[in-house]
């Protein structure tokens, strides 16, 4: 809403005073950026404050989509770079690198497990080979629900 002493121009005579195309404010009024004070008339005050406003948000960084995507840009390539200076230091694992610490954890963990029922014959000399054989059994029972595609390494490792 323009102020009382705020005047009428044409779309031609707002075009001078921003130096713009007269399809540019058309433009400009779609997006809000000028101020219509009815079909082909606008607020010469008011639109030149909007005008203003939005050239000095464009200036700071602020507003346009494309100034807004670039911030994104910007941070994304300085959030990896200093990801990739973690990982250069030891400050910090890839993906990757977890994936086979992980896998290399889970088969020391594996391997002693599936050690248990021998170990415990050792030390249990009066446990039956049943005994020790439904142990095994529910050692790889219990493997089986903890590690992803455990089954098949396992079945291959059956005791007899």
């Amino acid at each position: 809403m323009a102020k009382v002493d705020d005047k009428e121009v044409t779309a031609a005579e707002l075009a001078a005073w921003l130096d713009v195309a007269q399809e540019s404010v058309v433009k400009l009024a779609v997006k809000g950026l000028v101020v219509r004070a009815k079909r082909g008339r606008y607020w010469l005050r008011a639109s030149l404050k909007a005008y203003i406003i939005n050239l000095r948000s464009a200036a700071a960084g602020r507003g346009s989509p494309t100034d807004v995507d670039r911030q994104r840009l910007l941070k994304a390539q300085a959030q990896k770079a200093e990801d990739e200076n973690r990982i250069r230091t030891g400050d910090m694992l890839s993906a990757a690198e977890v994936g086979v610490r992980l896998r290399r954890e889970w088969n020391v963990v594996r391997a002693t497990l599936l050690g248990l029922p021998t170990r415990w014959q050792q030390r249990q000399p009066q446990l039956t080979n049943a005994d020790i054989s439904a142990l095994d059994r529910e050692v790889r029972t219990t493997l089986l629900g903890l590690g992803p595609q455990q089954k098949d390494r396992i079945d291959d490792q059956q005791v007899a």
